[in-house]
């Protein structure tokens, strides 16, 4: 199951799961890695820290599926071509896996998250098809690249982001990387194809549908960055700094307009720099890492 996009900054990624129909058990569950709880124990330390604890759950398909329909998000299904011996691995892989003590695990923004960790389990299944596939595949696009695409809407967020991104977010991603999103994951999947033991390659995807789909929040595609608005503030806070450094000894105006925008710029840069050392120096946000 693969979601699109949704109003909150954590949904704009867009979101997967993996649905088990088990008609032997009369069962039908979709197993969802991206749970988190705002209530959780120290959850804005672990945030800050970048140690923040995800898990993983079963839930009753068609439910699960209309919560995303009644937040106007976009759905799909890919009904995937696994042989009899990968579905029971699989379904008995995500039973054990949706356990008490087995559940949790540490969540990582782009290289071990709600997508990655679909894809993971579906490729334990395949033996490791999928990424024999994809890895050494590259893309254009890095995680700094695809982080700008789906966060251009807000414009604070986006600034933030691409400030607190190092130079690990600018290399170019593989396939296998990419696969952080789940609808790049949902586009790469189509490529994939399996021995039949017959000494024929058939195609992973047997079947895709359109469970619901959204002209709300659609997918953004690729945009440049908004860079006239971030010069015309630099330029009218250079002008600003230029007129009060010419006139301040003669305008106690213009003194005081000098005086406040270069404390000003020198407290944003320098509480950025603060952060970001800080980052670098005592989290696990390795993706902010040697960010000079």
């Amino acid at each position: 199951m693969t979601m699109g996009p949704g109003a909150q900054v954590w949904e704009r990624f867009g979101h997967n799961a993996i649905w088990v129909q088990d008609r032997s058990r009369g069962t039908s569950i979709a197993y969802n890695y991206g749970l988190f709880s705002f209530r959780q124990e120290n959850f804005i330390l672990r945030f800050i820290q970048g140690r923040m604890s995800y898990w993983m759950a079963g839930f009753d398909a068609l439910p699960y599926a209309q919560l995303y329909f009644k937040d106007h998000r976009s759905a799909w299904v890919q009904e995937l071509n696994l042989s009899p011996a990968a579905r029971l691995e699989l379904r008995d892989f995500l039973e054990w896996n949706a356990r008490e003590e087995n559940r949790f695990y540490p969540y990582d923004y782009y290289r071990d998250n709600c997508s990655t960790r679909v894809r993971d389990a579906l490729d334990r299944a395949l033996q490791g098809e999928i990424r024999r596939q994809t890895d050494t595949v590259r893309t254009a696009t890095t995680y700094r690249s695809e982080t700008r695409r789906l966060s251009l809407a807000d414009v604070p967020i986006y600034t933030g982001l691409m400030v607190l991104l190092g130079p690990r977010a600018d290399r170019p991603l593989s396939e296998w990387e990419q696969m952080f999103l789940p609808l790049k994951f949902q586009e790469h999947l189509r490529h994939v194809t399996l021995p039949d033991g017959k000494g024929v390659r058939i195609p992973l995807v047997a079947s895709e549908r359109t469970l619901y789909l959204s002209d709300i929040y659609p997918e953004p595609g690729p945009k440049p960055a908004p860079v006239g608005r971030f010069l015309a503030v630099a330029g009218l806070l250079g002008a600003l700094l230029a007129a009060g450094g010419r006139w301040g000894a003669r305008s106690r105006v213009a003194a005081r307009v000098f005086l406040g925008v270069a404390a000003l710029v020198s407290l944003v840069a320098g509480t950025a720099g603060v952060i970001l050392a800080g980052i670098w120096a005592f989290t696990d946000h390795q993706i902010a890492y040697g960010n000079q």
